[in-house]
């Protein structure tokens, strides 16, 4: 039996009687309202077409700054193809020489720079399952098949998203949609598996609230949190938490997962007994001073490096570069707002809407929690239905969540993250006063600001809908603004 699906305003929406087909008059009219509706879903097809197809012009171009092509996705396919071949890829040296085998040349930059530490393989062994298939297809097959399944995902997810926003509110369904689309380039143009995994992530959630397709929606949440279960992990952990037929469907997707992950482990092992100490120092070479992941960068030259990281660590960072206190405060930050929401959720019948509604502080939340970039952000899909669901309930609860997520989605899309800090030279970094460090945090961070009064608003609207429906038994979700 399914979920109610509730009201997002306390209120069942009134639906208008069909005009009599006895009436001439009003049979036109409905003629015409259904020509226009026509029209404006055209338009629509036509405004996410063209989104995304900015996205992979724009991405084409950086497809082959590397040499091959693809570059994250070779980072993938060749540490995969080090283990298939029997080598450890979390050995430097043997990936490296993997690198120089078949591209008759070390890693291309971005994946090895003479300034920056070639760490290696610095994925979860649990990719390597998954990826091994494309290897036996050969580099010039493979990264042609995985582009293909990297854009068809990310479009169906997009338009999916969209088109359970527009029942409730189809200009900021279409508006929010596009802008998502349209500042895909960098998934593209990296290959990076973070464009796959959050596809079926968002493929999964809708069959998952949709009820449509369910036991493929859980095949896709799987291959997502095998994938990349930073980007995954937190929308898994909700739908646990919400229990019910939702908390089954993950119990299950976990169930295939660790299936996977356990074969995966036992490979890996058998070939490479030391690779989660090697693992580590990976990670830890590339998070060091100067290196790519370092949130922080305290130079003009390292925060070029790190400029489009989303985690809430190179916001705190900005202010009090030891990692020792910037771990501790963004950790702080996001578990009380973890807690806060599980309490929210724990125990209720939750709604189909009510679910809808707490991606849209769950989503944020996870890009703030742990590393993320750009591609991640491609996430916020998932917010697009909650937030049209407060927008057409009217209010100022609506106004500001629209706002909110349409400066966040634009705050942490390719164009701004690329071209804000282009004002990096223009400041004093380095001085360590209070009014530059603030300029260096609204000119490299303020995604991460976006992301957080995105998270912390919508939170305070999910908890308060909880309660209210709680305490009025009916499972209604009954918003700010009633």
């Amino acid at each position: 039996m399914s979920r109610p699906r509730g009201s997002i305003g306390g209120q069942g929406e009134s639906v208008a009687e069909p005009p009599s087909s006895r009436d001439g008059a009003d049979v036109l009219s409905c003629a015409e309202g259904r020509s226009m509706k026509g029209r404006a879903r055209l338009g629509a097809w036509v405004a996410l077409g063209l989104s995304f197809g900015l996205s992979i012009w724009l991405g084409w171009q950086i497809l082959f700054s590397a040499p091959g092509g693809a570059v994250d996705f070779q980072g993938v396919f060749y540490g995969t193809r080090c283990l298939v071949e029997e080598h450890d890829p979390y050995s430097p040296s043997e990936m490296k020489a993997m690198y120089v085998e078949f591209l008759h040349q070390p890693p291309p930059e971005g994946v090895f720079r003479a300034d920056l530490a070639f760490a290696g393989f610095v994925y979860q062994p649990t990719v390597i399952p998954l990826i091994a298939p494309f290897v036996w297809m050969g580099w010039s097959v493979a990264w042609r098949v995985w582009m293909v399944l990297l854009l068809a995902g990310l479009f169906a997810s997009g338009v999916l998203m969209w088109r359970v926003g527009a029942r409730e509110a189809p200009g900021t369904a279409l508006v929010l949609t596009c802008l998502l689309l349209g500042n895909a380039a960098l998934s593209i143009g990296s290959g990076n598996t973070a464009g796959v995994a959050i596809a079926l992530c968002t493929i999964g959630v809708w069959c998952f609230l949709e009820e449509q397709y369910e036991m493929a929606g859980v095949f896709c949440v799987a291959l997502s949190l095998l994938l990349k279960p930073h980007d995954s992990g937190a929308i898994w952990l909700y739908l646990l938490l919400a229990g019910g037929r939702w908390g089954r469907r993950a119990w299950q997707t976990l169930a295939l997962t660790a299936v996977v992950a356990i074969g995966s482990f036992v490979w890996v092992t058998a070939i490479a007994p030391s690779w989660s100490n090697e693992w580590k120092q990976n990670l830890a070479a590339i998070s060091g001073p100067g290196q790519m992941n370092n949130p922080a960068a305290r130079t003009v030259e390292e925060l070029h490096i790190t400029k489009t990281i989303l985690d809430l660590q190179a916001a705190v960072a900005v202010f009090w570069p030891a990692a020792s206190v910037y771990n501790a405060v963004s950790y702080a930050v996001c578990g009380l707002l973890l807690l806060a929401g599980a309490a929210a959720t724990v125990g209720r019948r939750l709604t189909t809407e009510q679910l809808w509604l707490g991606l849209t502080a769950v989503v944020p939340l996870a890009l703030l929690a742990v590393y993320h970039r750009p591609y991640d952000a491609r996430l916020l899909l998932l917010t697009i239905p909650g937030c049209a669901m407060l927008v057409r309930r009217g209010g100022w609860t609506g106004k500001i969540s629209r706002a909110l997520t349409l400066v966040a989605i634009v705050l942490t899309g390719d164009l701004t993250t690329t071209f804000l800090p282009a004002a990096l030279p223009l400041l004093h970094v380095g001085t360590a006063t209070l009014i530059d460090e603030i300029m260096i945090l609204l000119v490299t961070r303020t995604g991460v600001l976006a992301l957080l009064a995105m998270s912390v608003f919508h939170l305070a609207v999910y908890i308060h809908a909880t309660m209210r429906s709680g305490a009025a038994g009916d499972g209604t979700l009954v918003a700010y603004g009633a």
